[in-house]
């Protein structure tokens, strides 16, 4: 099955962080596409500390994975955590990386433990925007179109071009 993975990073080298991921993904899963990397403004609750506000860097791959998609989220938090990150962190706290499954081609699944598409996947351009550009023609089965048609609503988005795949 097709899948979009979501990774963002915003403490550390987020170059470095971000191949380190990609290198431990594609050990275990075949990745057929990979967007270039877009800088964008933290998401942060109100009163959130001051030194959360640092810049993220996203992208997404769309990958083949055939096994179940909890078995496809324990992998993803599995690599989370070799790479530093706390299961315990704070809500839209600042972390060395963020692996989220995005959405899934044809797909839709959901559970207390994951959903898919990603609840905040339309809202979000750091991860719509990465997400079109490597599959432009999956279609967001809740409202039956394109990723590409629903991208639309972000043609003013402030996200900076960092690195162009």
């Amino acid at each position: 099955m097709k899948y979009i993975i979501g990774i963002g990073t915003n403490l550390g080298n987020k170059i470095e962080n971000i191949n380190q991921a990609l290198n431990y993904i594609k050990d275990k899963v075949d990745i057929i596409r990979i967007s270039s990397i877009y800088k964008s403004k933290a998401l942060l609750k109100p009163n959130s500390p001051k030194n959360w506000d640092t810049p993220y860097f996203n992208l997404a791959i769309l990958i083949i994975y055939n096994n179940t998609p909890l078995t496809l989220l324990k992998l993803l938090q599995s690599i989370e955590s070799n790479m530093g990150k706390s299961r315990g962190h704070l809500t839209w706290s600042p972390r060395i990386i963020d692996l989220d499954i995005l959405i899934a081609e044809n797909f839709t699944y959901q559970d207390s433990k994951l959903h898919i598409p990603h609840p905040e996947f339309l809202n979000r351009d750091f991860a719509l925007i990465p997400a079109t550009e490597i599959a432009p023609d999956i279609t967001y089965k809740k409202t039956s179109q394109t990723l590409i048609s629903i991208s639309n609503k972000f043609k003013n988005s402030k996200l900076e071009l960092v690195k162009s795949r």
